[in-house]
């Protein structure tokens, strides 16, 4: 008899997942791209949350985990861009290992910036002129070219729940994607004269939502959390619930302020609620603390994106895979500084002067040709800046040979 409730009950919900889905899964992952419940968990699977795992393997790094696999089951720059988490396996191992997984950050099933914060969350609204599956026009609007690409479009702001992504937008009209299914918008939730809102997206975890771990701060060590890695898994006793508020970029486009982006407290109320500091207690730069004001440092590259520096493809590793650890604070380098003489990097060219085009070297050369659109190839004819050369050049006795030579260095430096 439990048997049979059971399998009536798996039953009625496989039947109304697509419904679900539709009522309460925001983009990316929605019924645009057909995405439903069932096509990340098993009614039947044996893993946490039922999350549904093609490939069960015993993990081979602290990042190899059920969660992390899932979501690079579509993001592998094929479906989705490919994204690398935030851990030790990532960055180094100075604080011991530990592992931020996707799902800390980010809520697979919803925009949660807007459904907690509201109308505070929208960088432009207005009313619907007309509107299509792929195109939405708005009398008037004067936007500046292209500031809302990438960003999500709300076609009605009393259904919430329809949202898409914006492929590009004139002084007037979004383009938007029609989405992994080719559908587009669903024209029963929007018309001409509905209120419409853009937000920034990026399916973060709003007020008191991001589980963190306590690790303390400097005076505090180790915090009262207990952390640890059990079968390459990081865990904590005790995490402490979060709130990011995670608004806006730095592009034009962003609201017209860099009020609640990745870092800062812009608005005075002594709260760090960015997403780059909530977790950080002993970072250099953009703690959540000010126990010691001296090292919090909260004016480090202030108006500049942080991933514009720190990506997270790289798993937040500052630019260059590495390269400013080794040349600046590590023991066995040259513990330069960016302007430092005749071998600063950058000279007189500030990183960050340059932005938001890519960061210029002491010759007045960028790294490489192509970016950020490309990534820099680690050799050959579209390595602009010589800089690296006077250590690095062939013939030099000052460090090894490796960064013209094909296939001898990782990473972008």
């Amino acid at each position: 008899m439990l048997v049979s409730i059971r399998i009536i009950i798996m039953g009625l919900l496989l039947a109304l997942a697509p419904m679900f889905a539709q009522a309460s899964m925001d983009y990316p992952h929605s019924d645009v791209n057909g995405f439903s419940c069932i096509t990340c968990h098993d009614l039947h699977g044996g893993f946490s949350k039922l999350l549904r795992i093609d490939n069960p393997h015993p993990p081979q790094d602290i990042d190899d985990t059920p969660a992390n696999n899932l979501c690079w089951s579509c993001h592998n720059n094929v479906v989705a861009p490919f994204k690398n988490p935030h851990s030790s396996n990532m960055i180094d191992e100075d604080y011991g290992q530990w592992a931020i997984e996707c799902v800390t950050c980010h809520n697979p099933h919803q925009q949660e910036q807007v459904k907690y914060f509201g109308s505070e969350a929208y960088l432009a609204t207005g009313t619907v002129t007309t509107v299509s599956t792929t195109s939405l026009y708005s009398a008037g609007a004067n936007w500046t070219v292209d500031e809302f690409a990438e960003m999500i479009v709300i076609p009605n702001t009393s259904q919430n729940f329809n949202n898409y992504r914006i492929l590009s937008n004139t002084a007037d009209t979004l383009t938007i994607s029609a989405g992994l299914t080719g559908n587009g918008m669903d024209m029963s939730k929007v018309a001409p004269g509905n209120t419409f809102a853009i937000i920034y997206g990026k399916l973060f975890y709003g007020k008191n939502r991001l589980k963190r771990p306590d690790r303390g701060s400097p005076d505090t060590l180790p915090g009262s959390d207990t952390c640890s890695v059990t079968n390459n898994v990081f865990s904590c006793t005790n995490r402490i619930n979060t709130t990011v508020k995670f608004l806006r970029d730095f592009r034009a486009g962003s609201g017209g302020s860099n009020e609640h982006s990745f870092a800062g407290d812009v608005d005075g109320d002594g709260l760090y609620q960015g997403p780059c500091e909530v977790c950080h207690t002993r970072t250099r730069h953009h703690r959540n603390n000010d126990n010691f004001p001296a090292d919090a440092d909260h004016t480090h590259n202030v108006g500049i994106k942080c991933t514009f520096c720190h990506k997270h493809e790289n798993g937040f590793l500052p630019m260059g895979a590495g390269a400013h650890e080794v040349h600046l604070t590590k023991g066995f380098g040259p513990k330069i500084s960016c302007s430092d003489g005749n071998w600063g990097c950058h000279g007189t060219y500030v990183p960050g002067s340059n932005y938001p085009n890519e960061v210029i070297f002491a010759d007045g050369k960028p790294l490489c040709t192509g970016r950020p659109g490309t990534a820099c190839p680690n050799t050959g004819a579209d390595t602009e800046t010589q800089v690296c050369a006077n250590c690095h050049g062939e013939g030099s006795v000052l460090a090894k040979y490796y960064f013209f030579r094909p296939g001898s260095s990782e990473g972008d430096a």
